[in-house]
């Protein structure tokens, strides 16, 4: 499951891309991707109850900066992905919240 906010006009098929080697590098099937358009968080929940729900075990994205416009709403979401236990992989680094290591670095983003 990918997931991408965009302000203006998209670059889909770089961001697609991304998804997909991610994916293929774990061997992973890739599944569906959300894009969300503008603020608010309307897309992003849709992705997080298709993980919560079982549908997908993983929500990507390409960089930190797509799931959320400032660092106070990144904060915010990362807690919300953290409470509802969903798994995390940040494509352009390899941040994947499954490893313990991983997972600490994600949570002292959180404070």
């Amino acid at each position: 499951m990918s997931f991408t906010r965009h302000l203006g006009g998209g670059d889909d098929p770089v961001q697609r891309g991304v998804f997909v080697a991610a994916c293929g590098a774990r061997g992973w099937e890739a599944g569906c991707s959300i894009r969300q358009n503008g603020s608010g968080m309307r897309g992003l929940m849709a992705a997080v109850r298709l993980v919560v729900t079982g549908r997908y075990d993983v929500l990507v994205v390409d960089t930190l900066d797509r799931l959320a416009g400032t660092d106070t709403a990144l904060t915010a979401v990362l807690r919300l992905l953290r409470r509802r236990g969903v798994r995390l992989l940040v494509a352009c680094d390899g941040t994947d919240t499954a490893d313990p290591v991983h997972a600490a670095v994600i949570d002292s983003l959180i404070g």
